[in-house]
């Protein structure tokens, strides 16, 4: 039946079997070849939604080969996500029912951590550390100023100290700060006006200590100051116990405050050539060479420490910059300078041949291998003085024992005994000279460059 015929081709064609038609030319169409037609584009109609539908099922996108409109609904989707693809119509031939526009999802959200209010172990570490060095620090300046006030101190070391006219308690706090009687110059200044001592402080020399405490020093500086004053002069070459027993003489100081001050006090901060003084266990007195000679005028019942300051300063101003450089040029120190001074003094107190002495000294320095001792007579007596029993005090002293120049100086030599160490003679008489001897009824000095030339001396004047 032609009916048949064309249901089996259409069966064919949809299983990829039959031959594609060939085309012909148009005919007039019978009716029964319309009715084939029909039938064959109502079952392609039916195959092709069919395929598309399973299409879609599968694949979730239509074939390219498919126009007609088909209707399907959305797909239920477990979870939404971004990345997935949504099926769409291709070709507008296929109609969808509308969908929400998805949108991207917010990232989630984290809970941010609360930071801690309370402090770390090494803050709160900080924080007690700070407590207890403010707490401290508090204490050492409320102690501090306790001692100060009331004079809770071991330092009775007297001291003059000189109030200008016209001084106010600032400037007072200042001269007793800087001279040591004072180590709190605004507790001073406090006290003083809640006791009523501003504007009521005297001109002059007052002698104060630091163990007194503000009440007494206050005190102390309301008294009008009417003190005597006495004129004392050291010959050069005074020893450190000659120039005691002249303060002591002269009512400015007793010997034995005198020689405590020269042990105990400290002169090395406001003395540079003090402070570059060698220690030496076999040195007697440290300022031995140092005080001066010269005439000076004290208070009556000074404070030791303000008359030795007295020596030092004068001492600061003799010995001065171009003596200084000198002293360095040589290679030498101050204080050998000073010892080598110390001798040439003792050894010509006339002054006469103090320079050309000198160079025989200091030709015997030059000369080590040869000389290697001074030999002066006079250093074996300085020890003996002071009542010294130590047999290497005496031997560090005592220059035909040690080499070169004594521990320390012998005595405080003069201004040209100084001049001469630093400049000894030039002259031809004492060029290569070693060895000199005084006639003490002449005065006259006579110098050898032999020891046998010296002994020949040593004979005619003393045989």
């Amino acid at each position: 039946m032609p009916e048949q015929e064309s249901f089996d081709r259409l069966l064919e064609q949809l299983t990829g079997n039959a031959p594609k038609a060939e085309p012909t030319p148009e005919t007039p169409a019978t009716e029964e070849e319309q009715l084939a037609r029909k039938l064959e584009a109502d079952r392609k109609d039916k195959v092709s939604g069919f395929k598309l539908q399973l299409d879609l099922d599968d694949f979730g996108e239509l074939p390219p080969s498919s126009t007609r409109p088909v209707t399907t609904e959305p797909p239920v989707a477990e979870e939404p996500v971004e990345s997935r693809p949504q099926p769409m119509p291709l070709g507008g031939a296929v109609r969808t029912e509308p969908e929400e526009e998805l949108k991207p999802l917010p990232p989630p959200s984290r809970k941010k951590k609360k930071k801690s209010k309370g402090y770390s172990v090494g803050a709160a570490l900080g924080v007690i550390l700070g407590v207890l060095l403010s707490s401290a620090l508090l204490s050492f300046v409320f102690v501090s100023a306790a001692v100060d006030l009331l004079g809770l101190t071991t330092n009775a070391t007297l001291v003059d100290v000189t109030i200008p006219e016209g001084a106010n308690t600032r400037e007072v706090a200042d001269i007793l700060k800087e001279n040591g009687v004072i180590s709190q110059k605004l507790i001073f200044r406090m006290y003083s006006r809640m006791s009523g001592g501003d504007g009521t402080y005297q001109p002059g020399q007052f002698t104060v200590s630091a163990d007194m405490g503000y009440d007494n020093i206050i005190a102390i500086l309301q008294t009008v100051a009417e003190r005597e004053t006495v004129t004392v002069t050291f010959p050069e070459g005074s020893t450190l116990l000659d120039i005691a027993e002249l303060l002591e003489a002269n009512n400015v100081c007793s010997q034995k405050d005198f020689f405590n001050s020269l042990k105990n006090d400290d002169f090395s901060a406001d003395y540079d050539f003090v402070k570059a003084i060698p220690d030496n266990p076999n040195r007697l007195y440290k300022l031995e060479g140092y005080l001066f000679p010269d005439t000076y005028d004290f208070f009556v019942e000074s404070a030791p420490y303000s008359a030795i300051c007295r020596f030092l300063d004068n001492f600061d101003n003799k010995f001065t910059t171009s003596m200084r450089s000198a002293v360095k040029a040589k290679g030498m120190t101050i204080d050998q300078i000073v010892t080598l001074a110390s001798v040439i003094q003792k050894e010509d107190d006339s002054n006469a041949d103090i320079s050309k002495v000198s160079r025989v000294f200091w030709n015997r320095l030059e000369s080590p291998a040869n000389f290697p001792k001074l030999q002066s007579d006079i250093t074996q007596m300085y020890v003996d003085q002071y009542g010294v029993s130590d047999q290497n005090i005496h031997d560090a002293y005592d220059t035909y024992v040690c080499d070169g120049l004594p521990v320390g100086a012998i005595c405080n030599p003069g201004l040209k005994a100084l001049d001469a160490a630093i400049y000894p003679s030039t002259s031809d008489e004492v060029a290569g000279c070693y060895y000199f001897i005084s006639d003490m009824e002449s005065g006259e000095t006579y110098y050898s460059r032999t020891k046998s030339e010296h002994d020949y001396w040593v004979a005619i004047l003393y045989g």
